[in-house]
């Protein structure tokens, strides 16, 4: 059966595709500019390695699905993966804020409590007053 979708749903799903479309189209331009400059000095093996040091970006393909149940967990779990070194909640928020995948502090506090219990990561230090917690990625 097929759902009704609302205007505002479609004008999130055209947004959405917008920035996904922008994105792409910076990414080719910069490998075209890339290529240009490879093909003029033609030093393949420093085009390798700038190559592999270009990050993959991340697409909307990869987001945990809204409708999902524990769908907060799997948002700062998602973001997580994209975090390099210590974070705090705060850094979650603003990656998901990025990634237009807005959930509350409060969803974030607690999915990082469930996350510690399970051993996903790690809390380095605790919140004092405005100063939030500290994390760290646990390596398996």
């Amino acid at each position: 059966m097929v759902q009704p979708i609302s205007l505002g749903e479609i004008r999130e799903h055209e947004a959405r595709l917008r920035k996904e479309i922008a994105e792409r189209q910076s990414l080719l331009k910069a490998f075209s500019c890339l290529r240009e400059s490879i093909g003029a000095n033609d030093k393949k093996s420093d085009a390798e390695l700038l190559v592999k040091s270009i990050p993959a970006s991340t697409t909307e393909s990869d987001v945990p699905n809204k409708n999902d149940w524990g769908v907060n967990t799997k948002l700062v779990r998602w973001a997580i993966g994209h975090m390099e070194g210590d974070f705090t909640s705060h850094d979650v928020a603003r990656f998901l804020a990025e990634h237009d995948q807005r959930i509350t502090m409060q969803q974030i506090a607690s999915s990082f409590n469930r996350l510690v219990k399970r051993g996903e990561v790690k809390l380095l230090q605790r919140s004092l007053g405005q100063r939030p917690s500290r994390y760290r990625q646990n390596e398996t």
